[in-house]
């Protein structure tokens, strides 16, 4: 078993997934030859707040909700405005995010 160095402190965050103005990185974990990744990220808001706050920062990056969201909702799933085959899915909990991408296909 060959295990890897260190955990960089402040995981290197993709630039095409939004993260809330308060976020701080925590980690992430890509699998590139699955088009996936996961990742969390440290927000102060309560979980709905962080979540209404994350909205227009998403839309703003490319991201449309596949729903309505409703003003009590804590995560949506989104599509890429510019690519539909990118899904993303954020939800929120007790002072975190968390966030999956997923190419649906090539």
């Amino acid at each position: 078993l060959e295990v890897p160095g260190p955990v960089p402190k402040t995981p290197v965050w993709p630039e095409e997934l939004p993260l809330p103005q308060d976020a701080r990185p925590l980690q992430y974990v890509a699998f590139p030859r699955r088009g996936t990744g996961y990742g969390s990220f440290a927000v102060a808001l309560p979980a709905a707040a962080a979540f209404r706050a994350f909205l227009p920062v998403a839309e703003a990056s490319g991201w449309r909700p596949t729903t309505a969201p409703n003003p009590e909702a804590t995560g949506a799933v989104f599509v890429a405005v510019d690519n539909p085959a990118l899904l993303m899915t954020v939800n929120f909990i007790a002072g975190r995010g968390l966030i999956f991408r997923r190419r649906l296909h090539k």
